[in-house]
């Protein structure tokens, strides 16, 4: 797979093994196990920037077609854009805490104090699942093939919670 991807103008540096297993394969006859072999599992990523999304039809031609078995598709933010999202999201997080705090303030007939202490508590990404065979081990191909032809630019949700002690005068 990693050689047709090359050949269809993938830069190497953008194909990069997640995982890599050789285990023995048994079969079960009569209640006597026997090894029949091994087996090999090489799971790979290969990243696509979002002005290359015309390329990931290609990527999953190209697997299929090596004999590759398709356990998941999904999108995932570089960690670039993670950094970028995950401080924009506590600063909107951090500003809402103090409208908050505000208006609690406001509704109490006080004002809003100095600021005690604020914590970071939580930062939420999930990459988005395009695809997962039912068993992980590559449900059809024909399903794989499908879910990359019907691939639709989605939006991902990115979230932040901070939590702001404020006196209140």
């Amino acid at each position: 797979m990693i050689t047709a991807l090359v050949k269809d103008g993938f830069e190497r540096k953008d194909i990069q093994t997640q995982g890599f297993n050789i285990y023995p394969d048994y079969s079960w006859d009569n209640n006597k196990q026997t090894l029949k072999g091994y087996k090999a599992t090489h799971s790979i990523v290969v990243q696509l920037s979002t002005a290359q999304t015309d390329k990931i039809g290609k990527v999953i031609d190209d697997g299929v077609d090596s004999g590759a078995l398709i356990s998941y598709i999904n999108f995932e933010l570089s960690t670039e854009k993670q950094n970028e999202y995950k401080a924009q999201a506590i600063k909107l997080a951090a500003e809402d805490a103090r409208v908050k705090a505000t208006a609690l303030a406001s509704g109490l007939q006080k004002e809003l104090g100095s600021l005690v202490s604020v914590s970071d508590n939580s930062f939420d990404y999930r990459p988005w699942p395009m695809y997962a065979s039912a068993d992980s081990g590559g449900a059809s191909v024909a399903m794989a093939k499908e879910a990359a032809t019907n691939i639709q630019p989605g939006t991902q949700q990115v979230s932040a919670s901070v939590t702001a002690v404020f006196k209140i005068k």
